[in-house]
């Protein structure tokens, strides 16, 4: 029998997209949005990045070159001179660093070697750092990275062709202060990761990849590399190798992934234990259904001092409100323009004038913003914490908790008598509403319908050029 927990953790694993067109597994360099790292170590770059949190800038390491006109040269001649790229290096095999050696002092050559010319690479680098900074804006975290260390490794013992991947990766970003200024890249002070979904992938071929956390020194890193390499000891032709790109790899599924794993949550509250988990995965047909809040029945069980709504919010969407206010889980589900932010506003604000504290997640950074914006327009974005991307940090948090502290309450106004005159106005329309709908005179009909009735008849009359008798 398969239980909530071996389903839970099937799909755990589905998060690390486990497949070969992974690029965590089998990395292939891209020629748009990948920038090779030449004739650099990389202890000195997690020394001088990490370490001491230096900005490092680029270098090119080959001249501009010139196009040779055709008539002088032939097409083939002439596409190797103006090839961009320097012919690809051979990948060195990584092999620890001794203590004894001199390190070259970064302090005055904070620079990063590229097989590029100049103007190659000022275009490569404006095109990575546009595209980072587009997704950043619209989910919210980074997805560029340095990678460091490479392990090619085979998924089969007869494969011929090696799968790479990276060991270790420094999530940065490139920044520059005026549009004519070179880029520099710095570390974001997010955690540096080790390859999870290729650990993941390994342990079915019964390799298990050592742990990894951030090392104070940068000697950690070769000792990481040391453990990786008594882990692969015994598969043929597996190497690793010291290459450093900088490239995007995404990321976004990896908290999830630890937030899910059972080892680490305390007993009795296993995930897999929850309610909410068990009726997604092992859900009951006879269980009974509780019944939400009837939209029909808004104007009349509903006091306007009983809702804090701070948006125009119609009967479907404050029955939604009223259903997350009783602690019910629900789905609202609607196309792009019906009002779902709206809705989530709303009930935030309903929330925050109980008391509750309210955690709004989203995958998309665009969708925090524009509820954001819509509690910012309303005086109560001072009562919001933005957890996420760089408002994360520590030092953004404390002044944002101490702003919020200082500030002075807002003088309290008594609306009792405007409530009343509001329940007597939706009390008259009510009246005027029940009215038009109950049947009336020995024919039973509403004068509702008997509206309708004499529209259709003056219409009639009109078509037919003729004046209706009055009675």
């Amino acid at each position: 029998m398969v239980t909530v927990a071996d389903q839970l953790e099937e799909n755990r694993k589905k998060l690390l997209d486990l497949p070969l067109r992974n690029r965590l597994i089998n990395y292939r360099p891209t020629k748009a949005r990948t920038l090779r790292i030449i004739n650099e170590n990389h202890l000195d770059i997690y020394e001088t990045l990490v370490l001491k949190e230096k900005q490092l800038k680029f270098r090119a390491t080959k001249t501009n070159t010139i196009p040779v006109p055709s008539s002088l040269q032939s097409s083939q001649d002439n596409q190797q001179l103006t090839d961009n790229e320097l012919p690809e290096k051979e990948s060195s095999e990584w092999k620890p660093r001794s203590p004894d050696i001199d390190v070259q002092n970064r302090q005055s050559n904070n620079f990063l070697d590229t097989p590029f010319d100049e103007e190659s690479l000022k275009k490569k680098l404006y095109y990575i750092a546009q595209e980072s900074k587009t997704i950043f804006d619209e989910q919210g975290y980074t997805i560029l990275f340095l990678a460091i260390g490479f392990l090619d490794w085979y998924d089969s013992p007869s494969a011929e062709k090696p799968s790479r991947a990276p060991l270790i990766l420094i999530p940065v970003e490139l920044r520059r202060g005026e549009v004519r200024e070179s880029f520099s890249l710095q570390w974001t002070t997010e955690d540096i990761l080790t390859n999870l979904s290729l650990k993941e992938k390994l342990k079915d071929l019964g390799v298990s990849l050592p742990d990894f956390e951030m090392p104070d020194e940068k000697k950690g890193i070769d000792e990481y590399l040391e453990k990786v390499k008594k882990a692969i000891q015994n598969q043929k032709k597996w190497n690793i190798f010291s290459d450093i790109y900088l490239d995007f790899f995404s990321f976004s599924k990896f908290v999830m992934y630890k937030d899910l794993d059972s080892t680490t949550w305390p007993e009795g509250v296993k995930p897999a234990t929850h309610p909410l988990i068990n009726a997604i995965f092992n859900h009951d047909p006879n269980s009974p259904k509780i019944p939400g809040f009837d939209e029909e029945e808004v104007d009349t069980k509903i006091r306007a001092d009983s809702v804090y709504h701070i948006l125009d919010a119609d009967s479907s969407q404050i029955a939604a409100i009223e259903d997350i206010k009783a602690g019910k889980n629900l789905v609202i589900q609607g196309p792009p323009g019906t009002g779902k932010s709206q809705t989530i506003a709303n009930a935030i604000a309903d929330l925050l004038a109980q008391g509750k504290t309210v955690l709004f997640i989203s995958e998309k950074m665009a969708a925090l913003e524009v509820v954001k914006k819509r509690l910012d327009n309303v005086g109560l974005g001072d009562f919001c914490l933005e957890l996420h991307s760089k408002k994360a940090n520590i030092k953004e948090l404390h002044q944002k908790i101490q702003r919020t502290l200082n500030i002075i309450p807002p003088r309290e106004v008594n609306v009792t008598d405007q409530i009343l005159h509001l329940e007597s106005l939706k009390s008259e329309l009510n009246g005027y509403l029940k009215d038009l709908y109950t049947p009336i005179g020995s024919r039973n009909l509403s004068p509702f319908f008997l509206y309708g009735r004499n529209e259709n008849v003056k219409k009639h009359f009109y078509q037919q050029s003729r004046a209706m008798v009055r009675f």
